[in-house]
């Protein structure tokens, strides 16, 4: 089976207007049969300004650590 994904971020009015970067991420990965999505929302304030960075690490990290643990799993269902 092909599986194909479509994933996407908006950045938000206000962000745009204060330039601002986006700070939600989406990351998806496979292996075999198995899929892992992970999505994040950025925190928005001004006491997190590297938000957007902590959101793509997040969402790498989860889906490393969904396919680790999915490794054992049996999925021939």
């Amino acid at each position: 089976m092909t599986v194909g994904f479509v994933a996407q971020t908006v950045v938000g009015a206000r962000h745009v207007d204060h330039g601002l970067p986006g700070e939600d991420a989406v990351a998806t990965a496979s292996e075999g049969d198995v899929v892992a999505l992970a999505v994040a929302d950025g925190h928005g304030s001004s006491s997190a300004p590297h938000a957007d960075v902590g959101a793509q690490l997040a969402v790498a990290v989860v889906t490393e650590l969904l396919l680790a643990a999915a490794d054992g799993l049996d999925t021939a269902h």
